[in-house]
């Protein structure tokens, strides 16, 4: 019983993940997102809390730990 608790959980764990966002002015927004989102999913996140109503003149970039950079939106 435990051993099928532990997987469940476990599997939950892979399908959600933490995400934070540095801003333009070095803020930081936090949330977590499915796995399977796509990047404009969290486009609209930040836009909702920021107040933002033109999201066609922002973008998001993702930079993993070895600093590569990759461009979205």
């Amino acid at each position: 019983m435990l051993s099928r608790l532990r997987s469940g959980s476990i599997r939950n764990l892979d399908r959600e993940f933490d995400c934070t966002v540095r801003l333009l002015d070095d803020s930081e927004y936090s949330c977590t997102i499915q796995r399977d989102a796509k990047g404009h999913y969290l486009i609209d996140l930040l836009c909702h809390h920021m107040n933002l109503l033109e999201k066609d003149y922002f973008g998001i970039r993702f930079v993993d730990p070895d600093k590569q950079r990759v461009g979205s939106g």
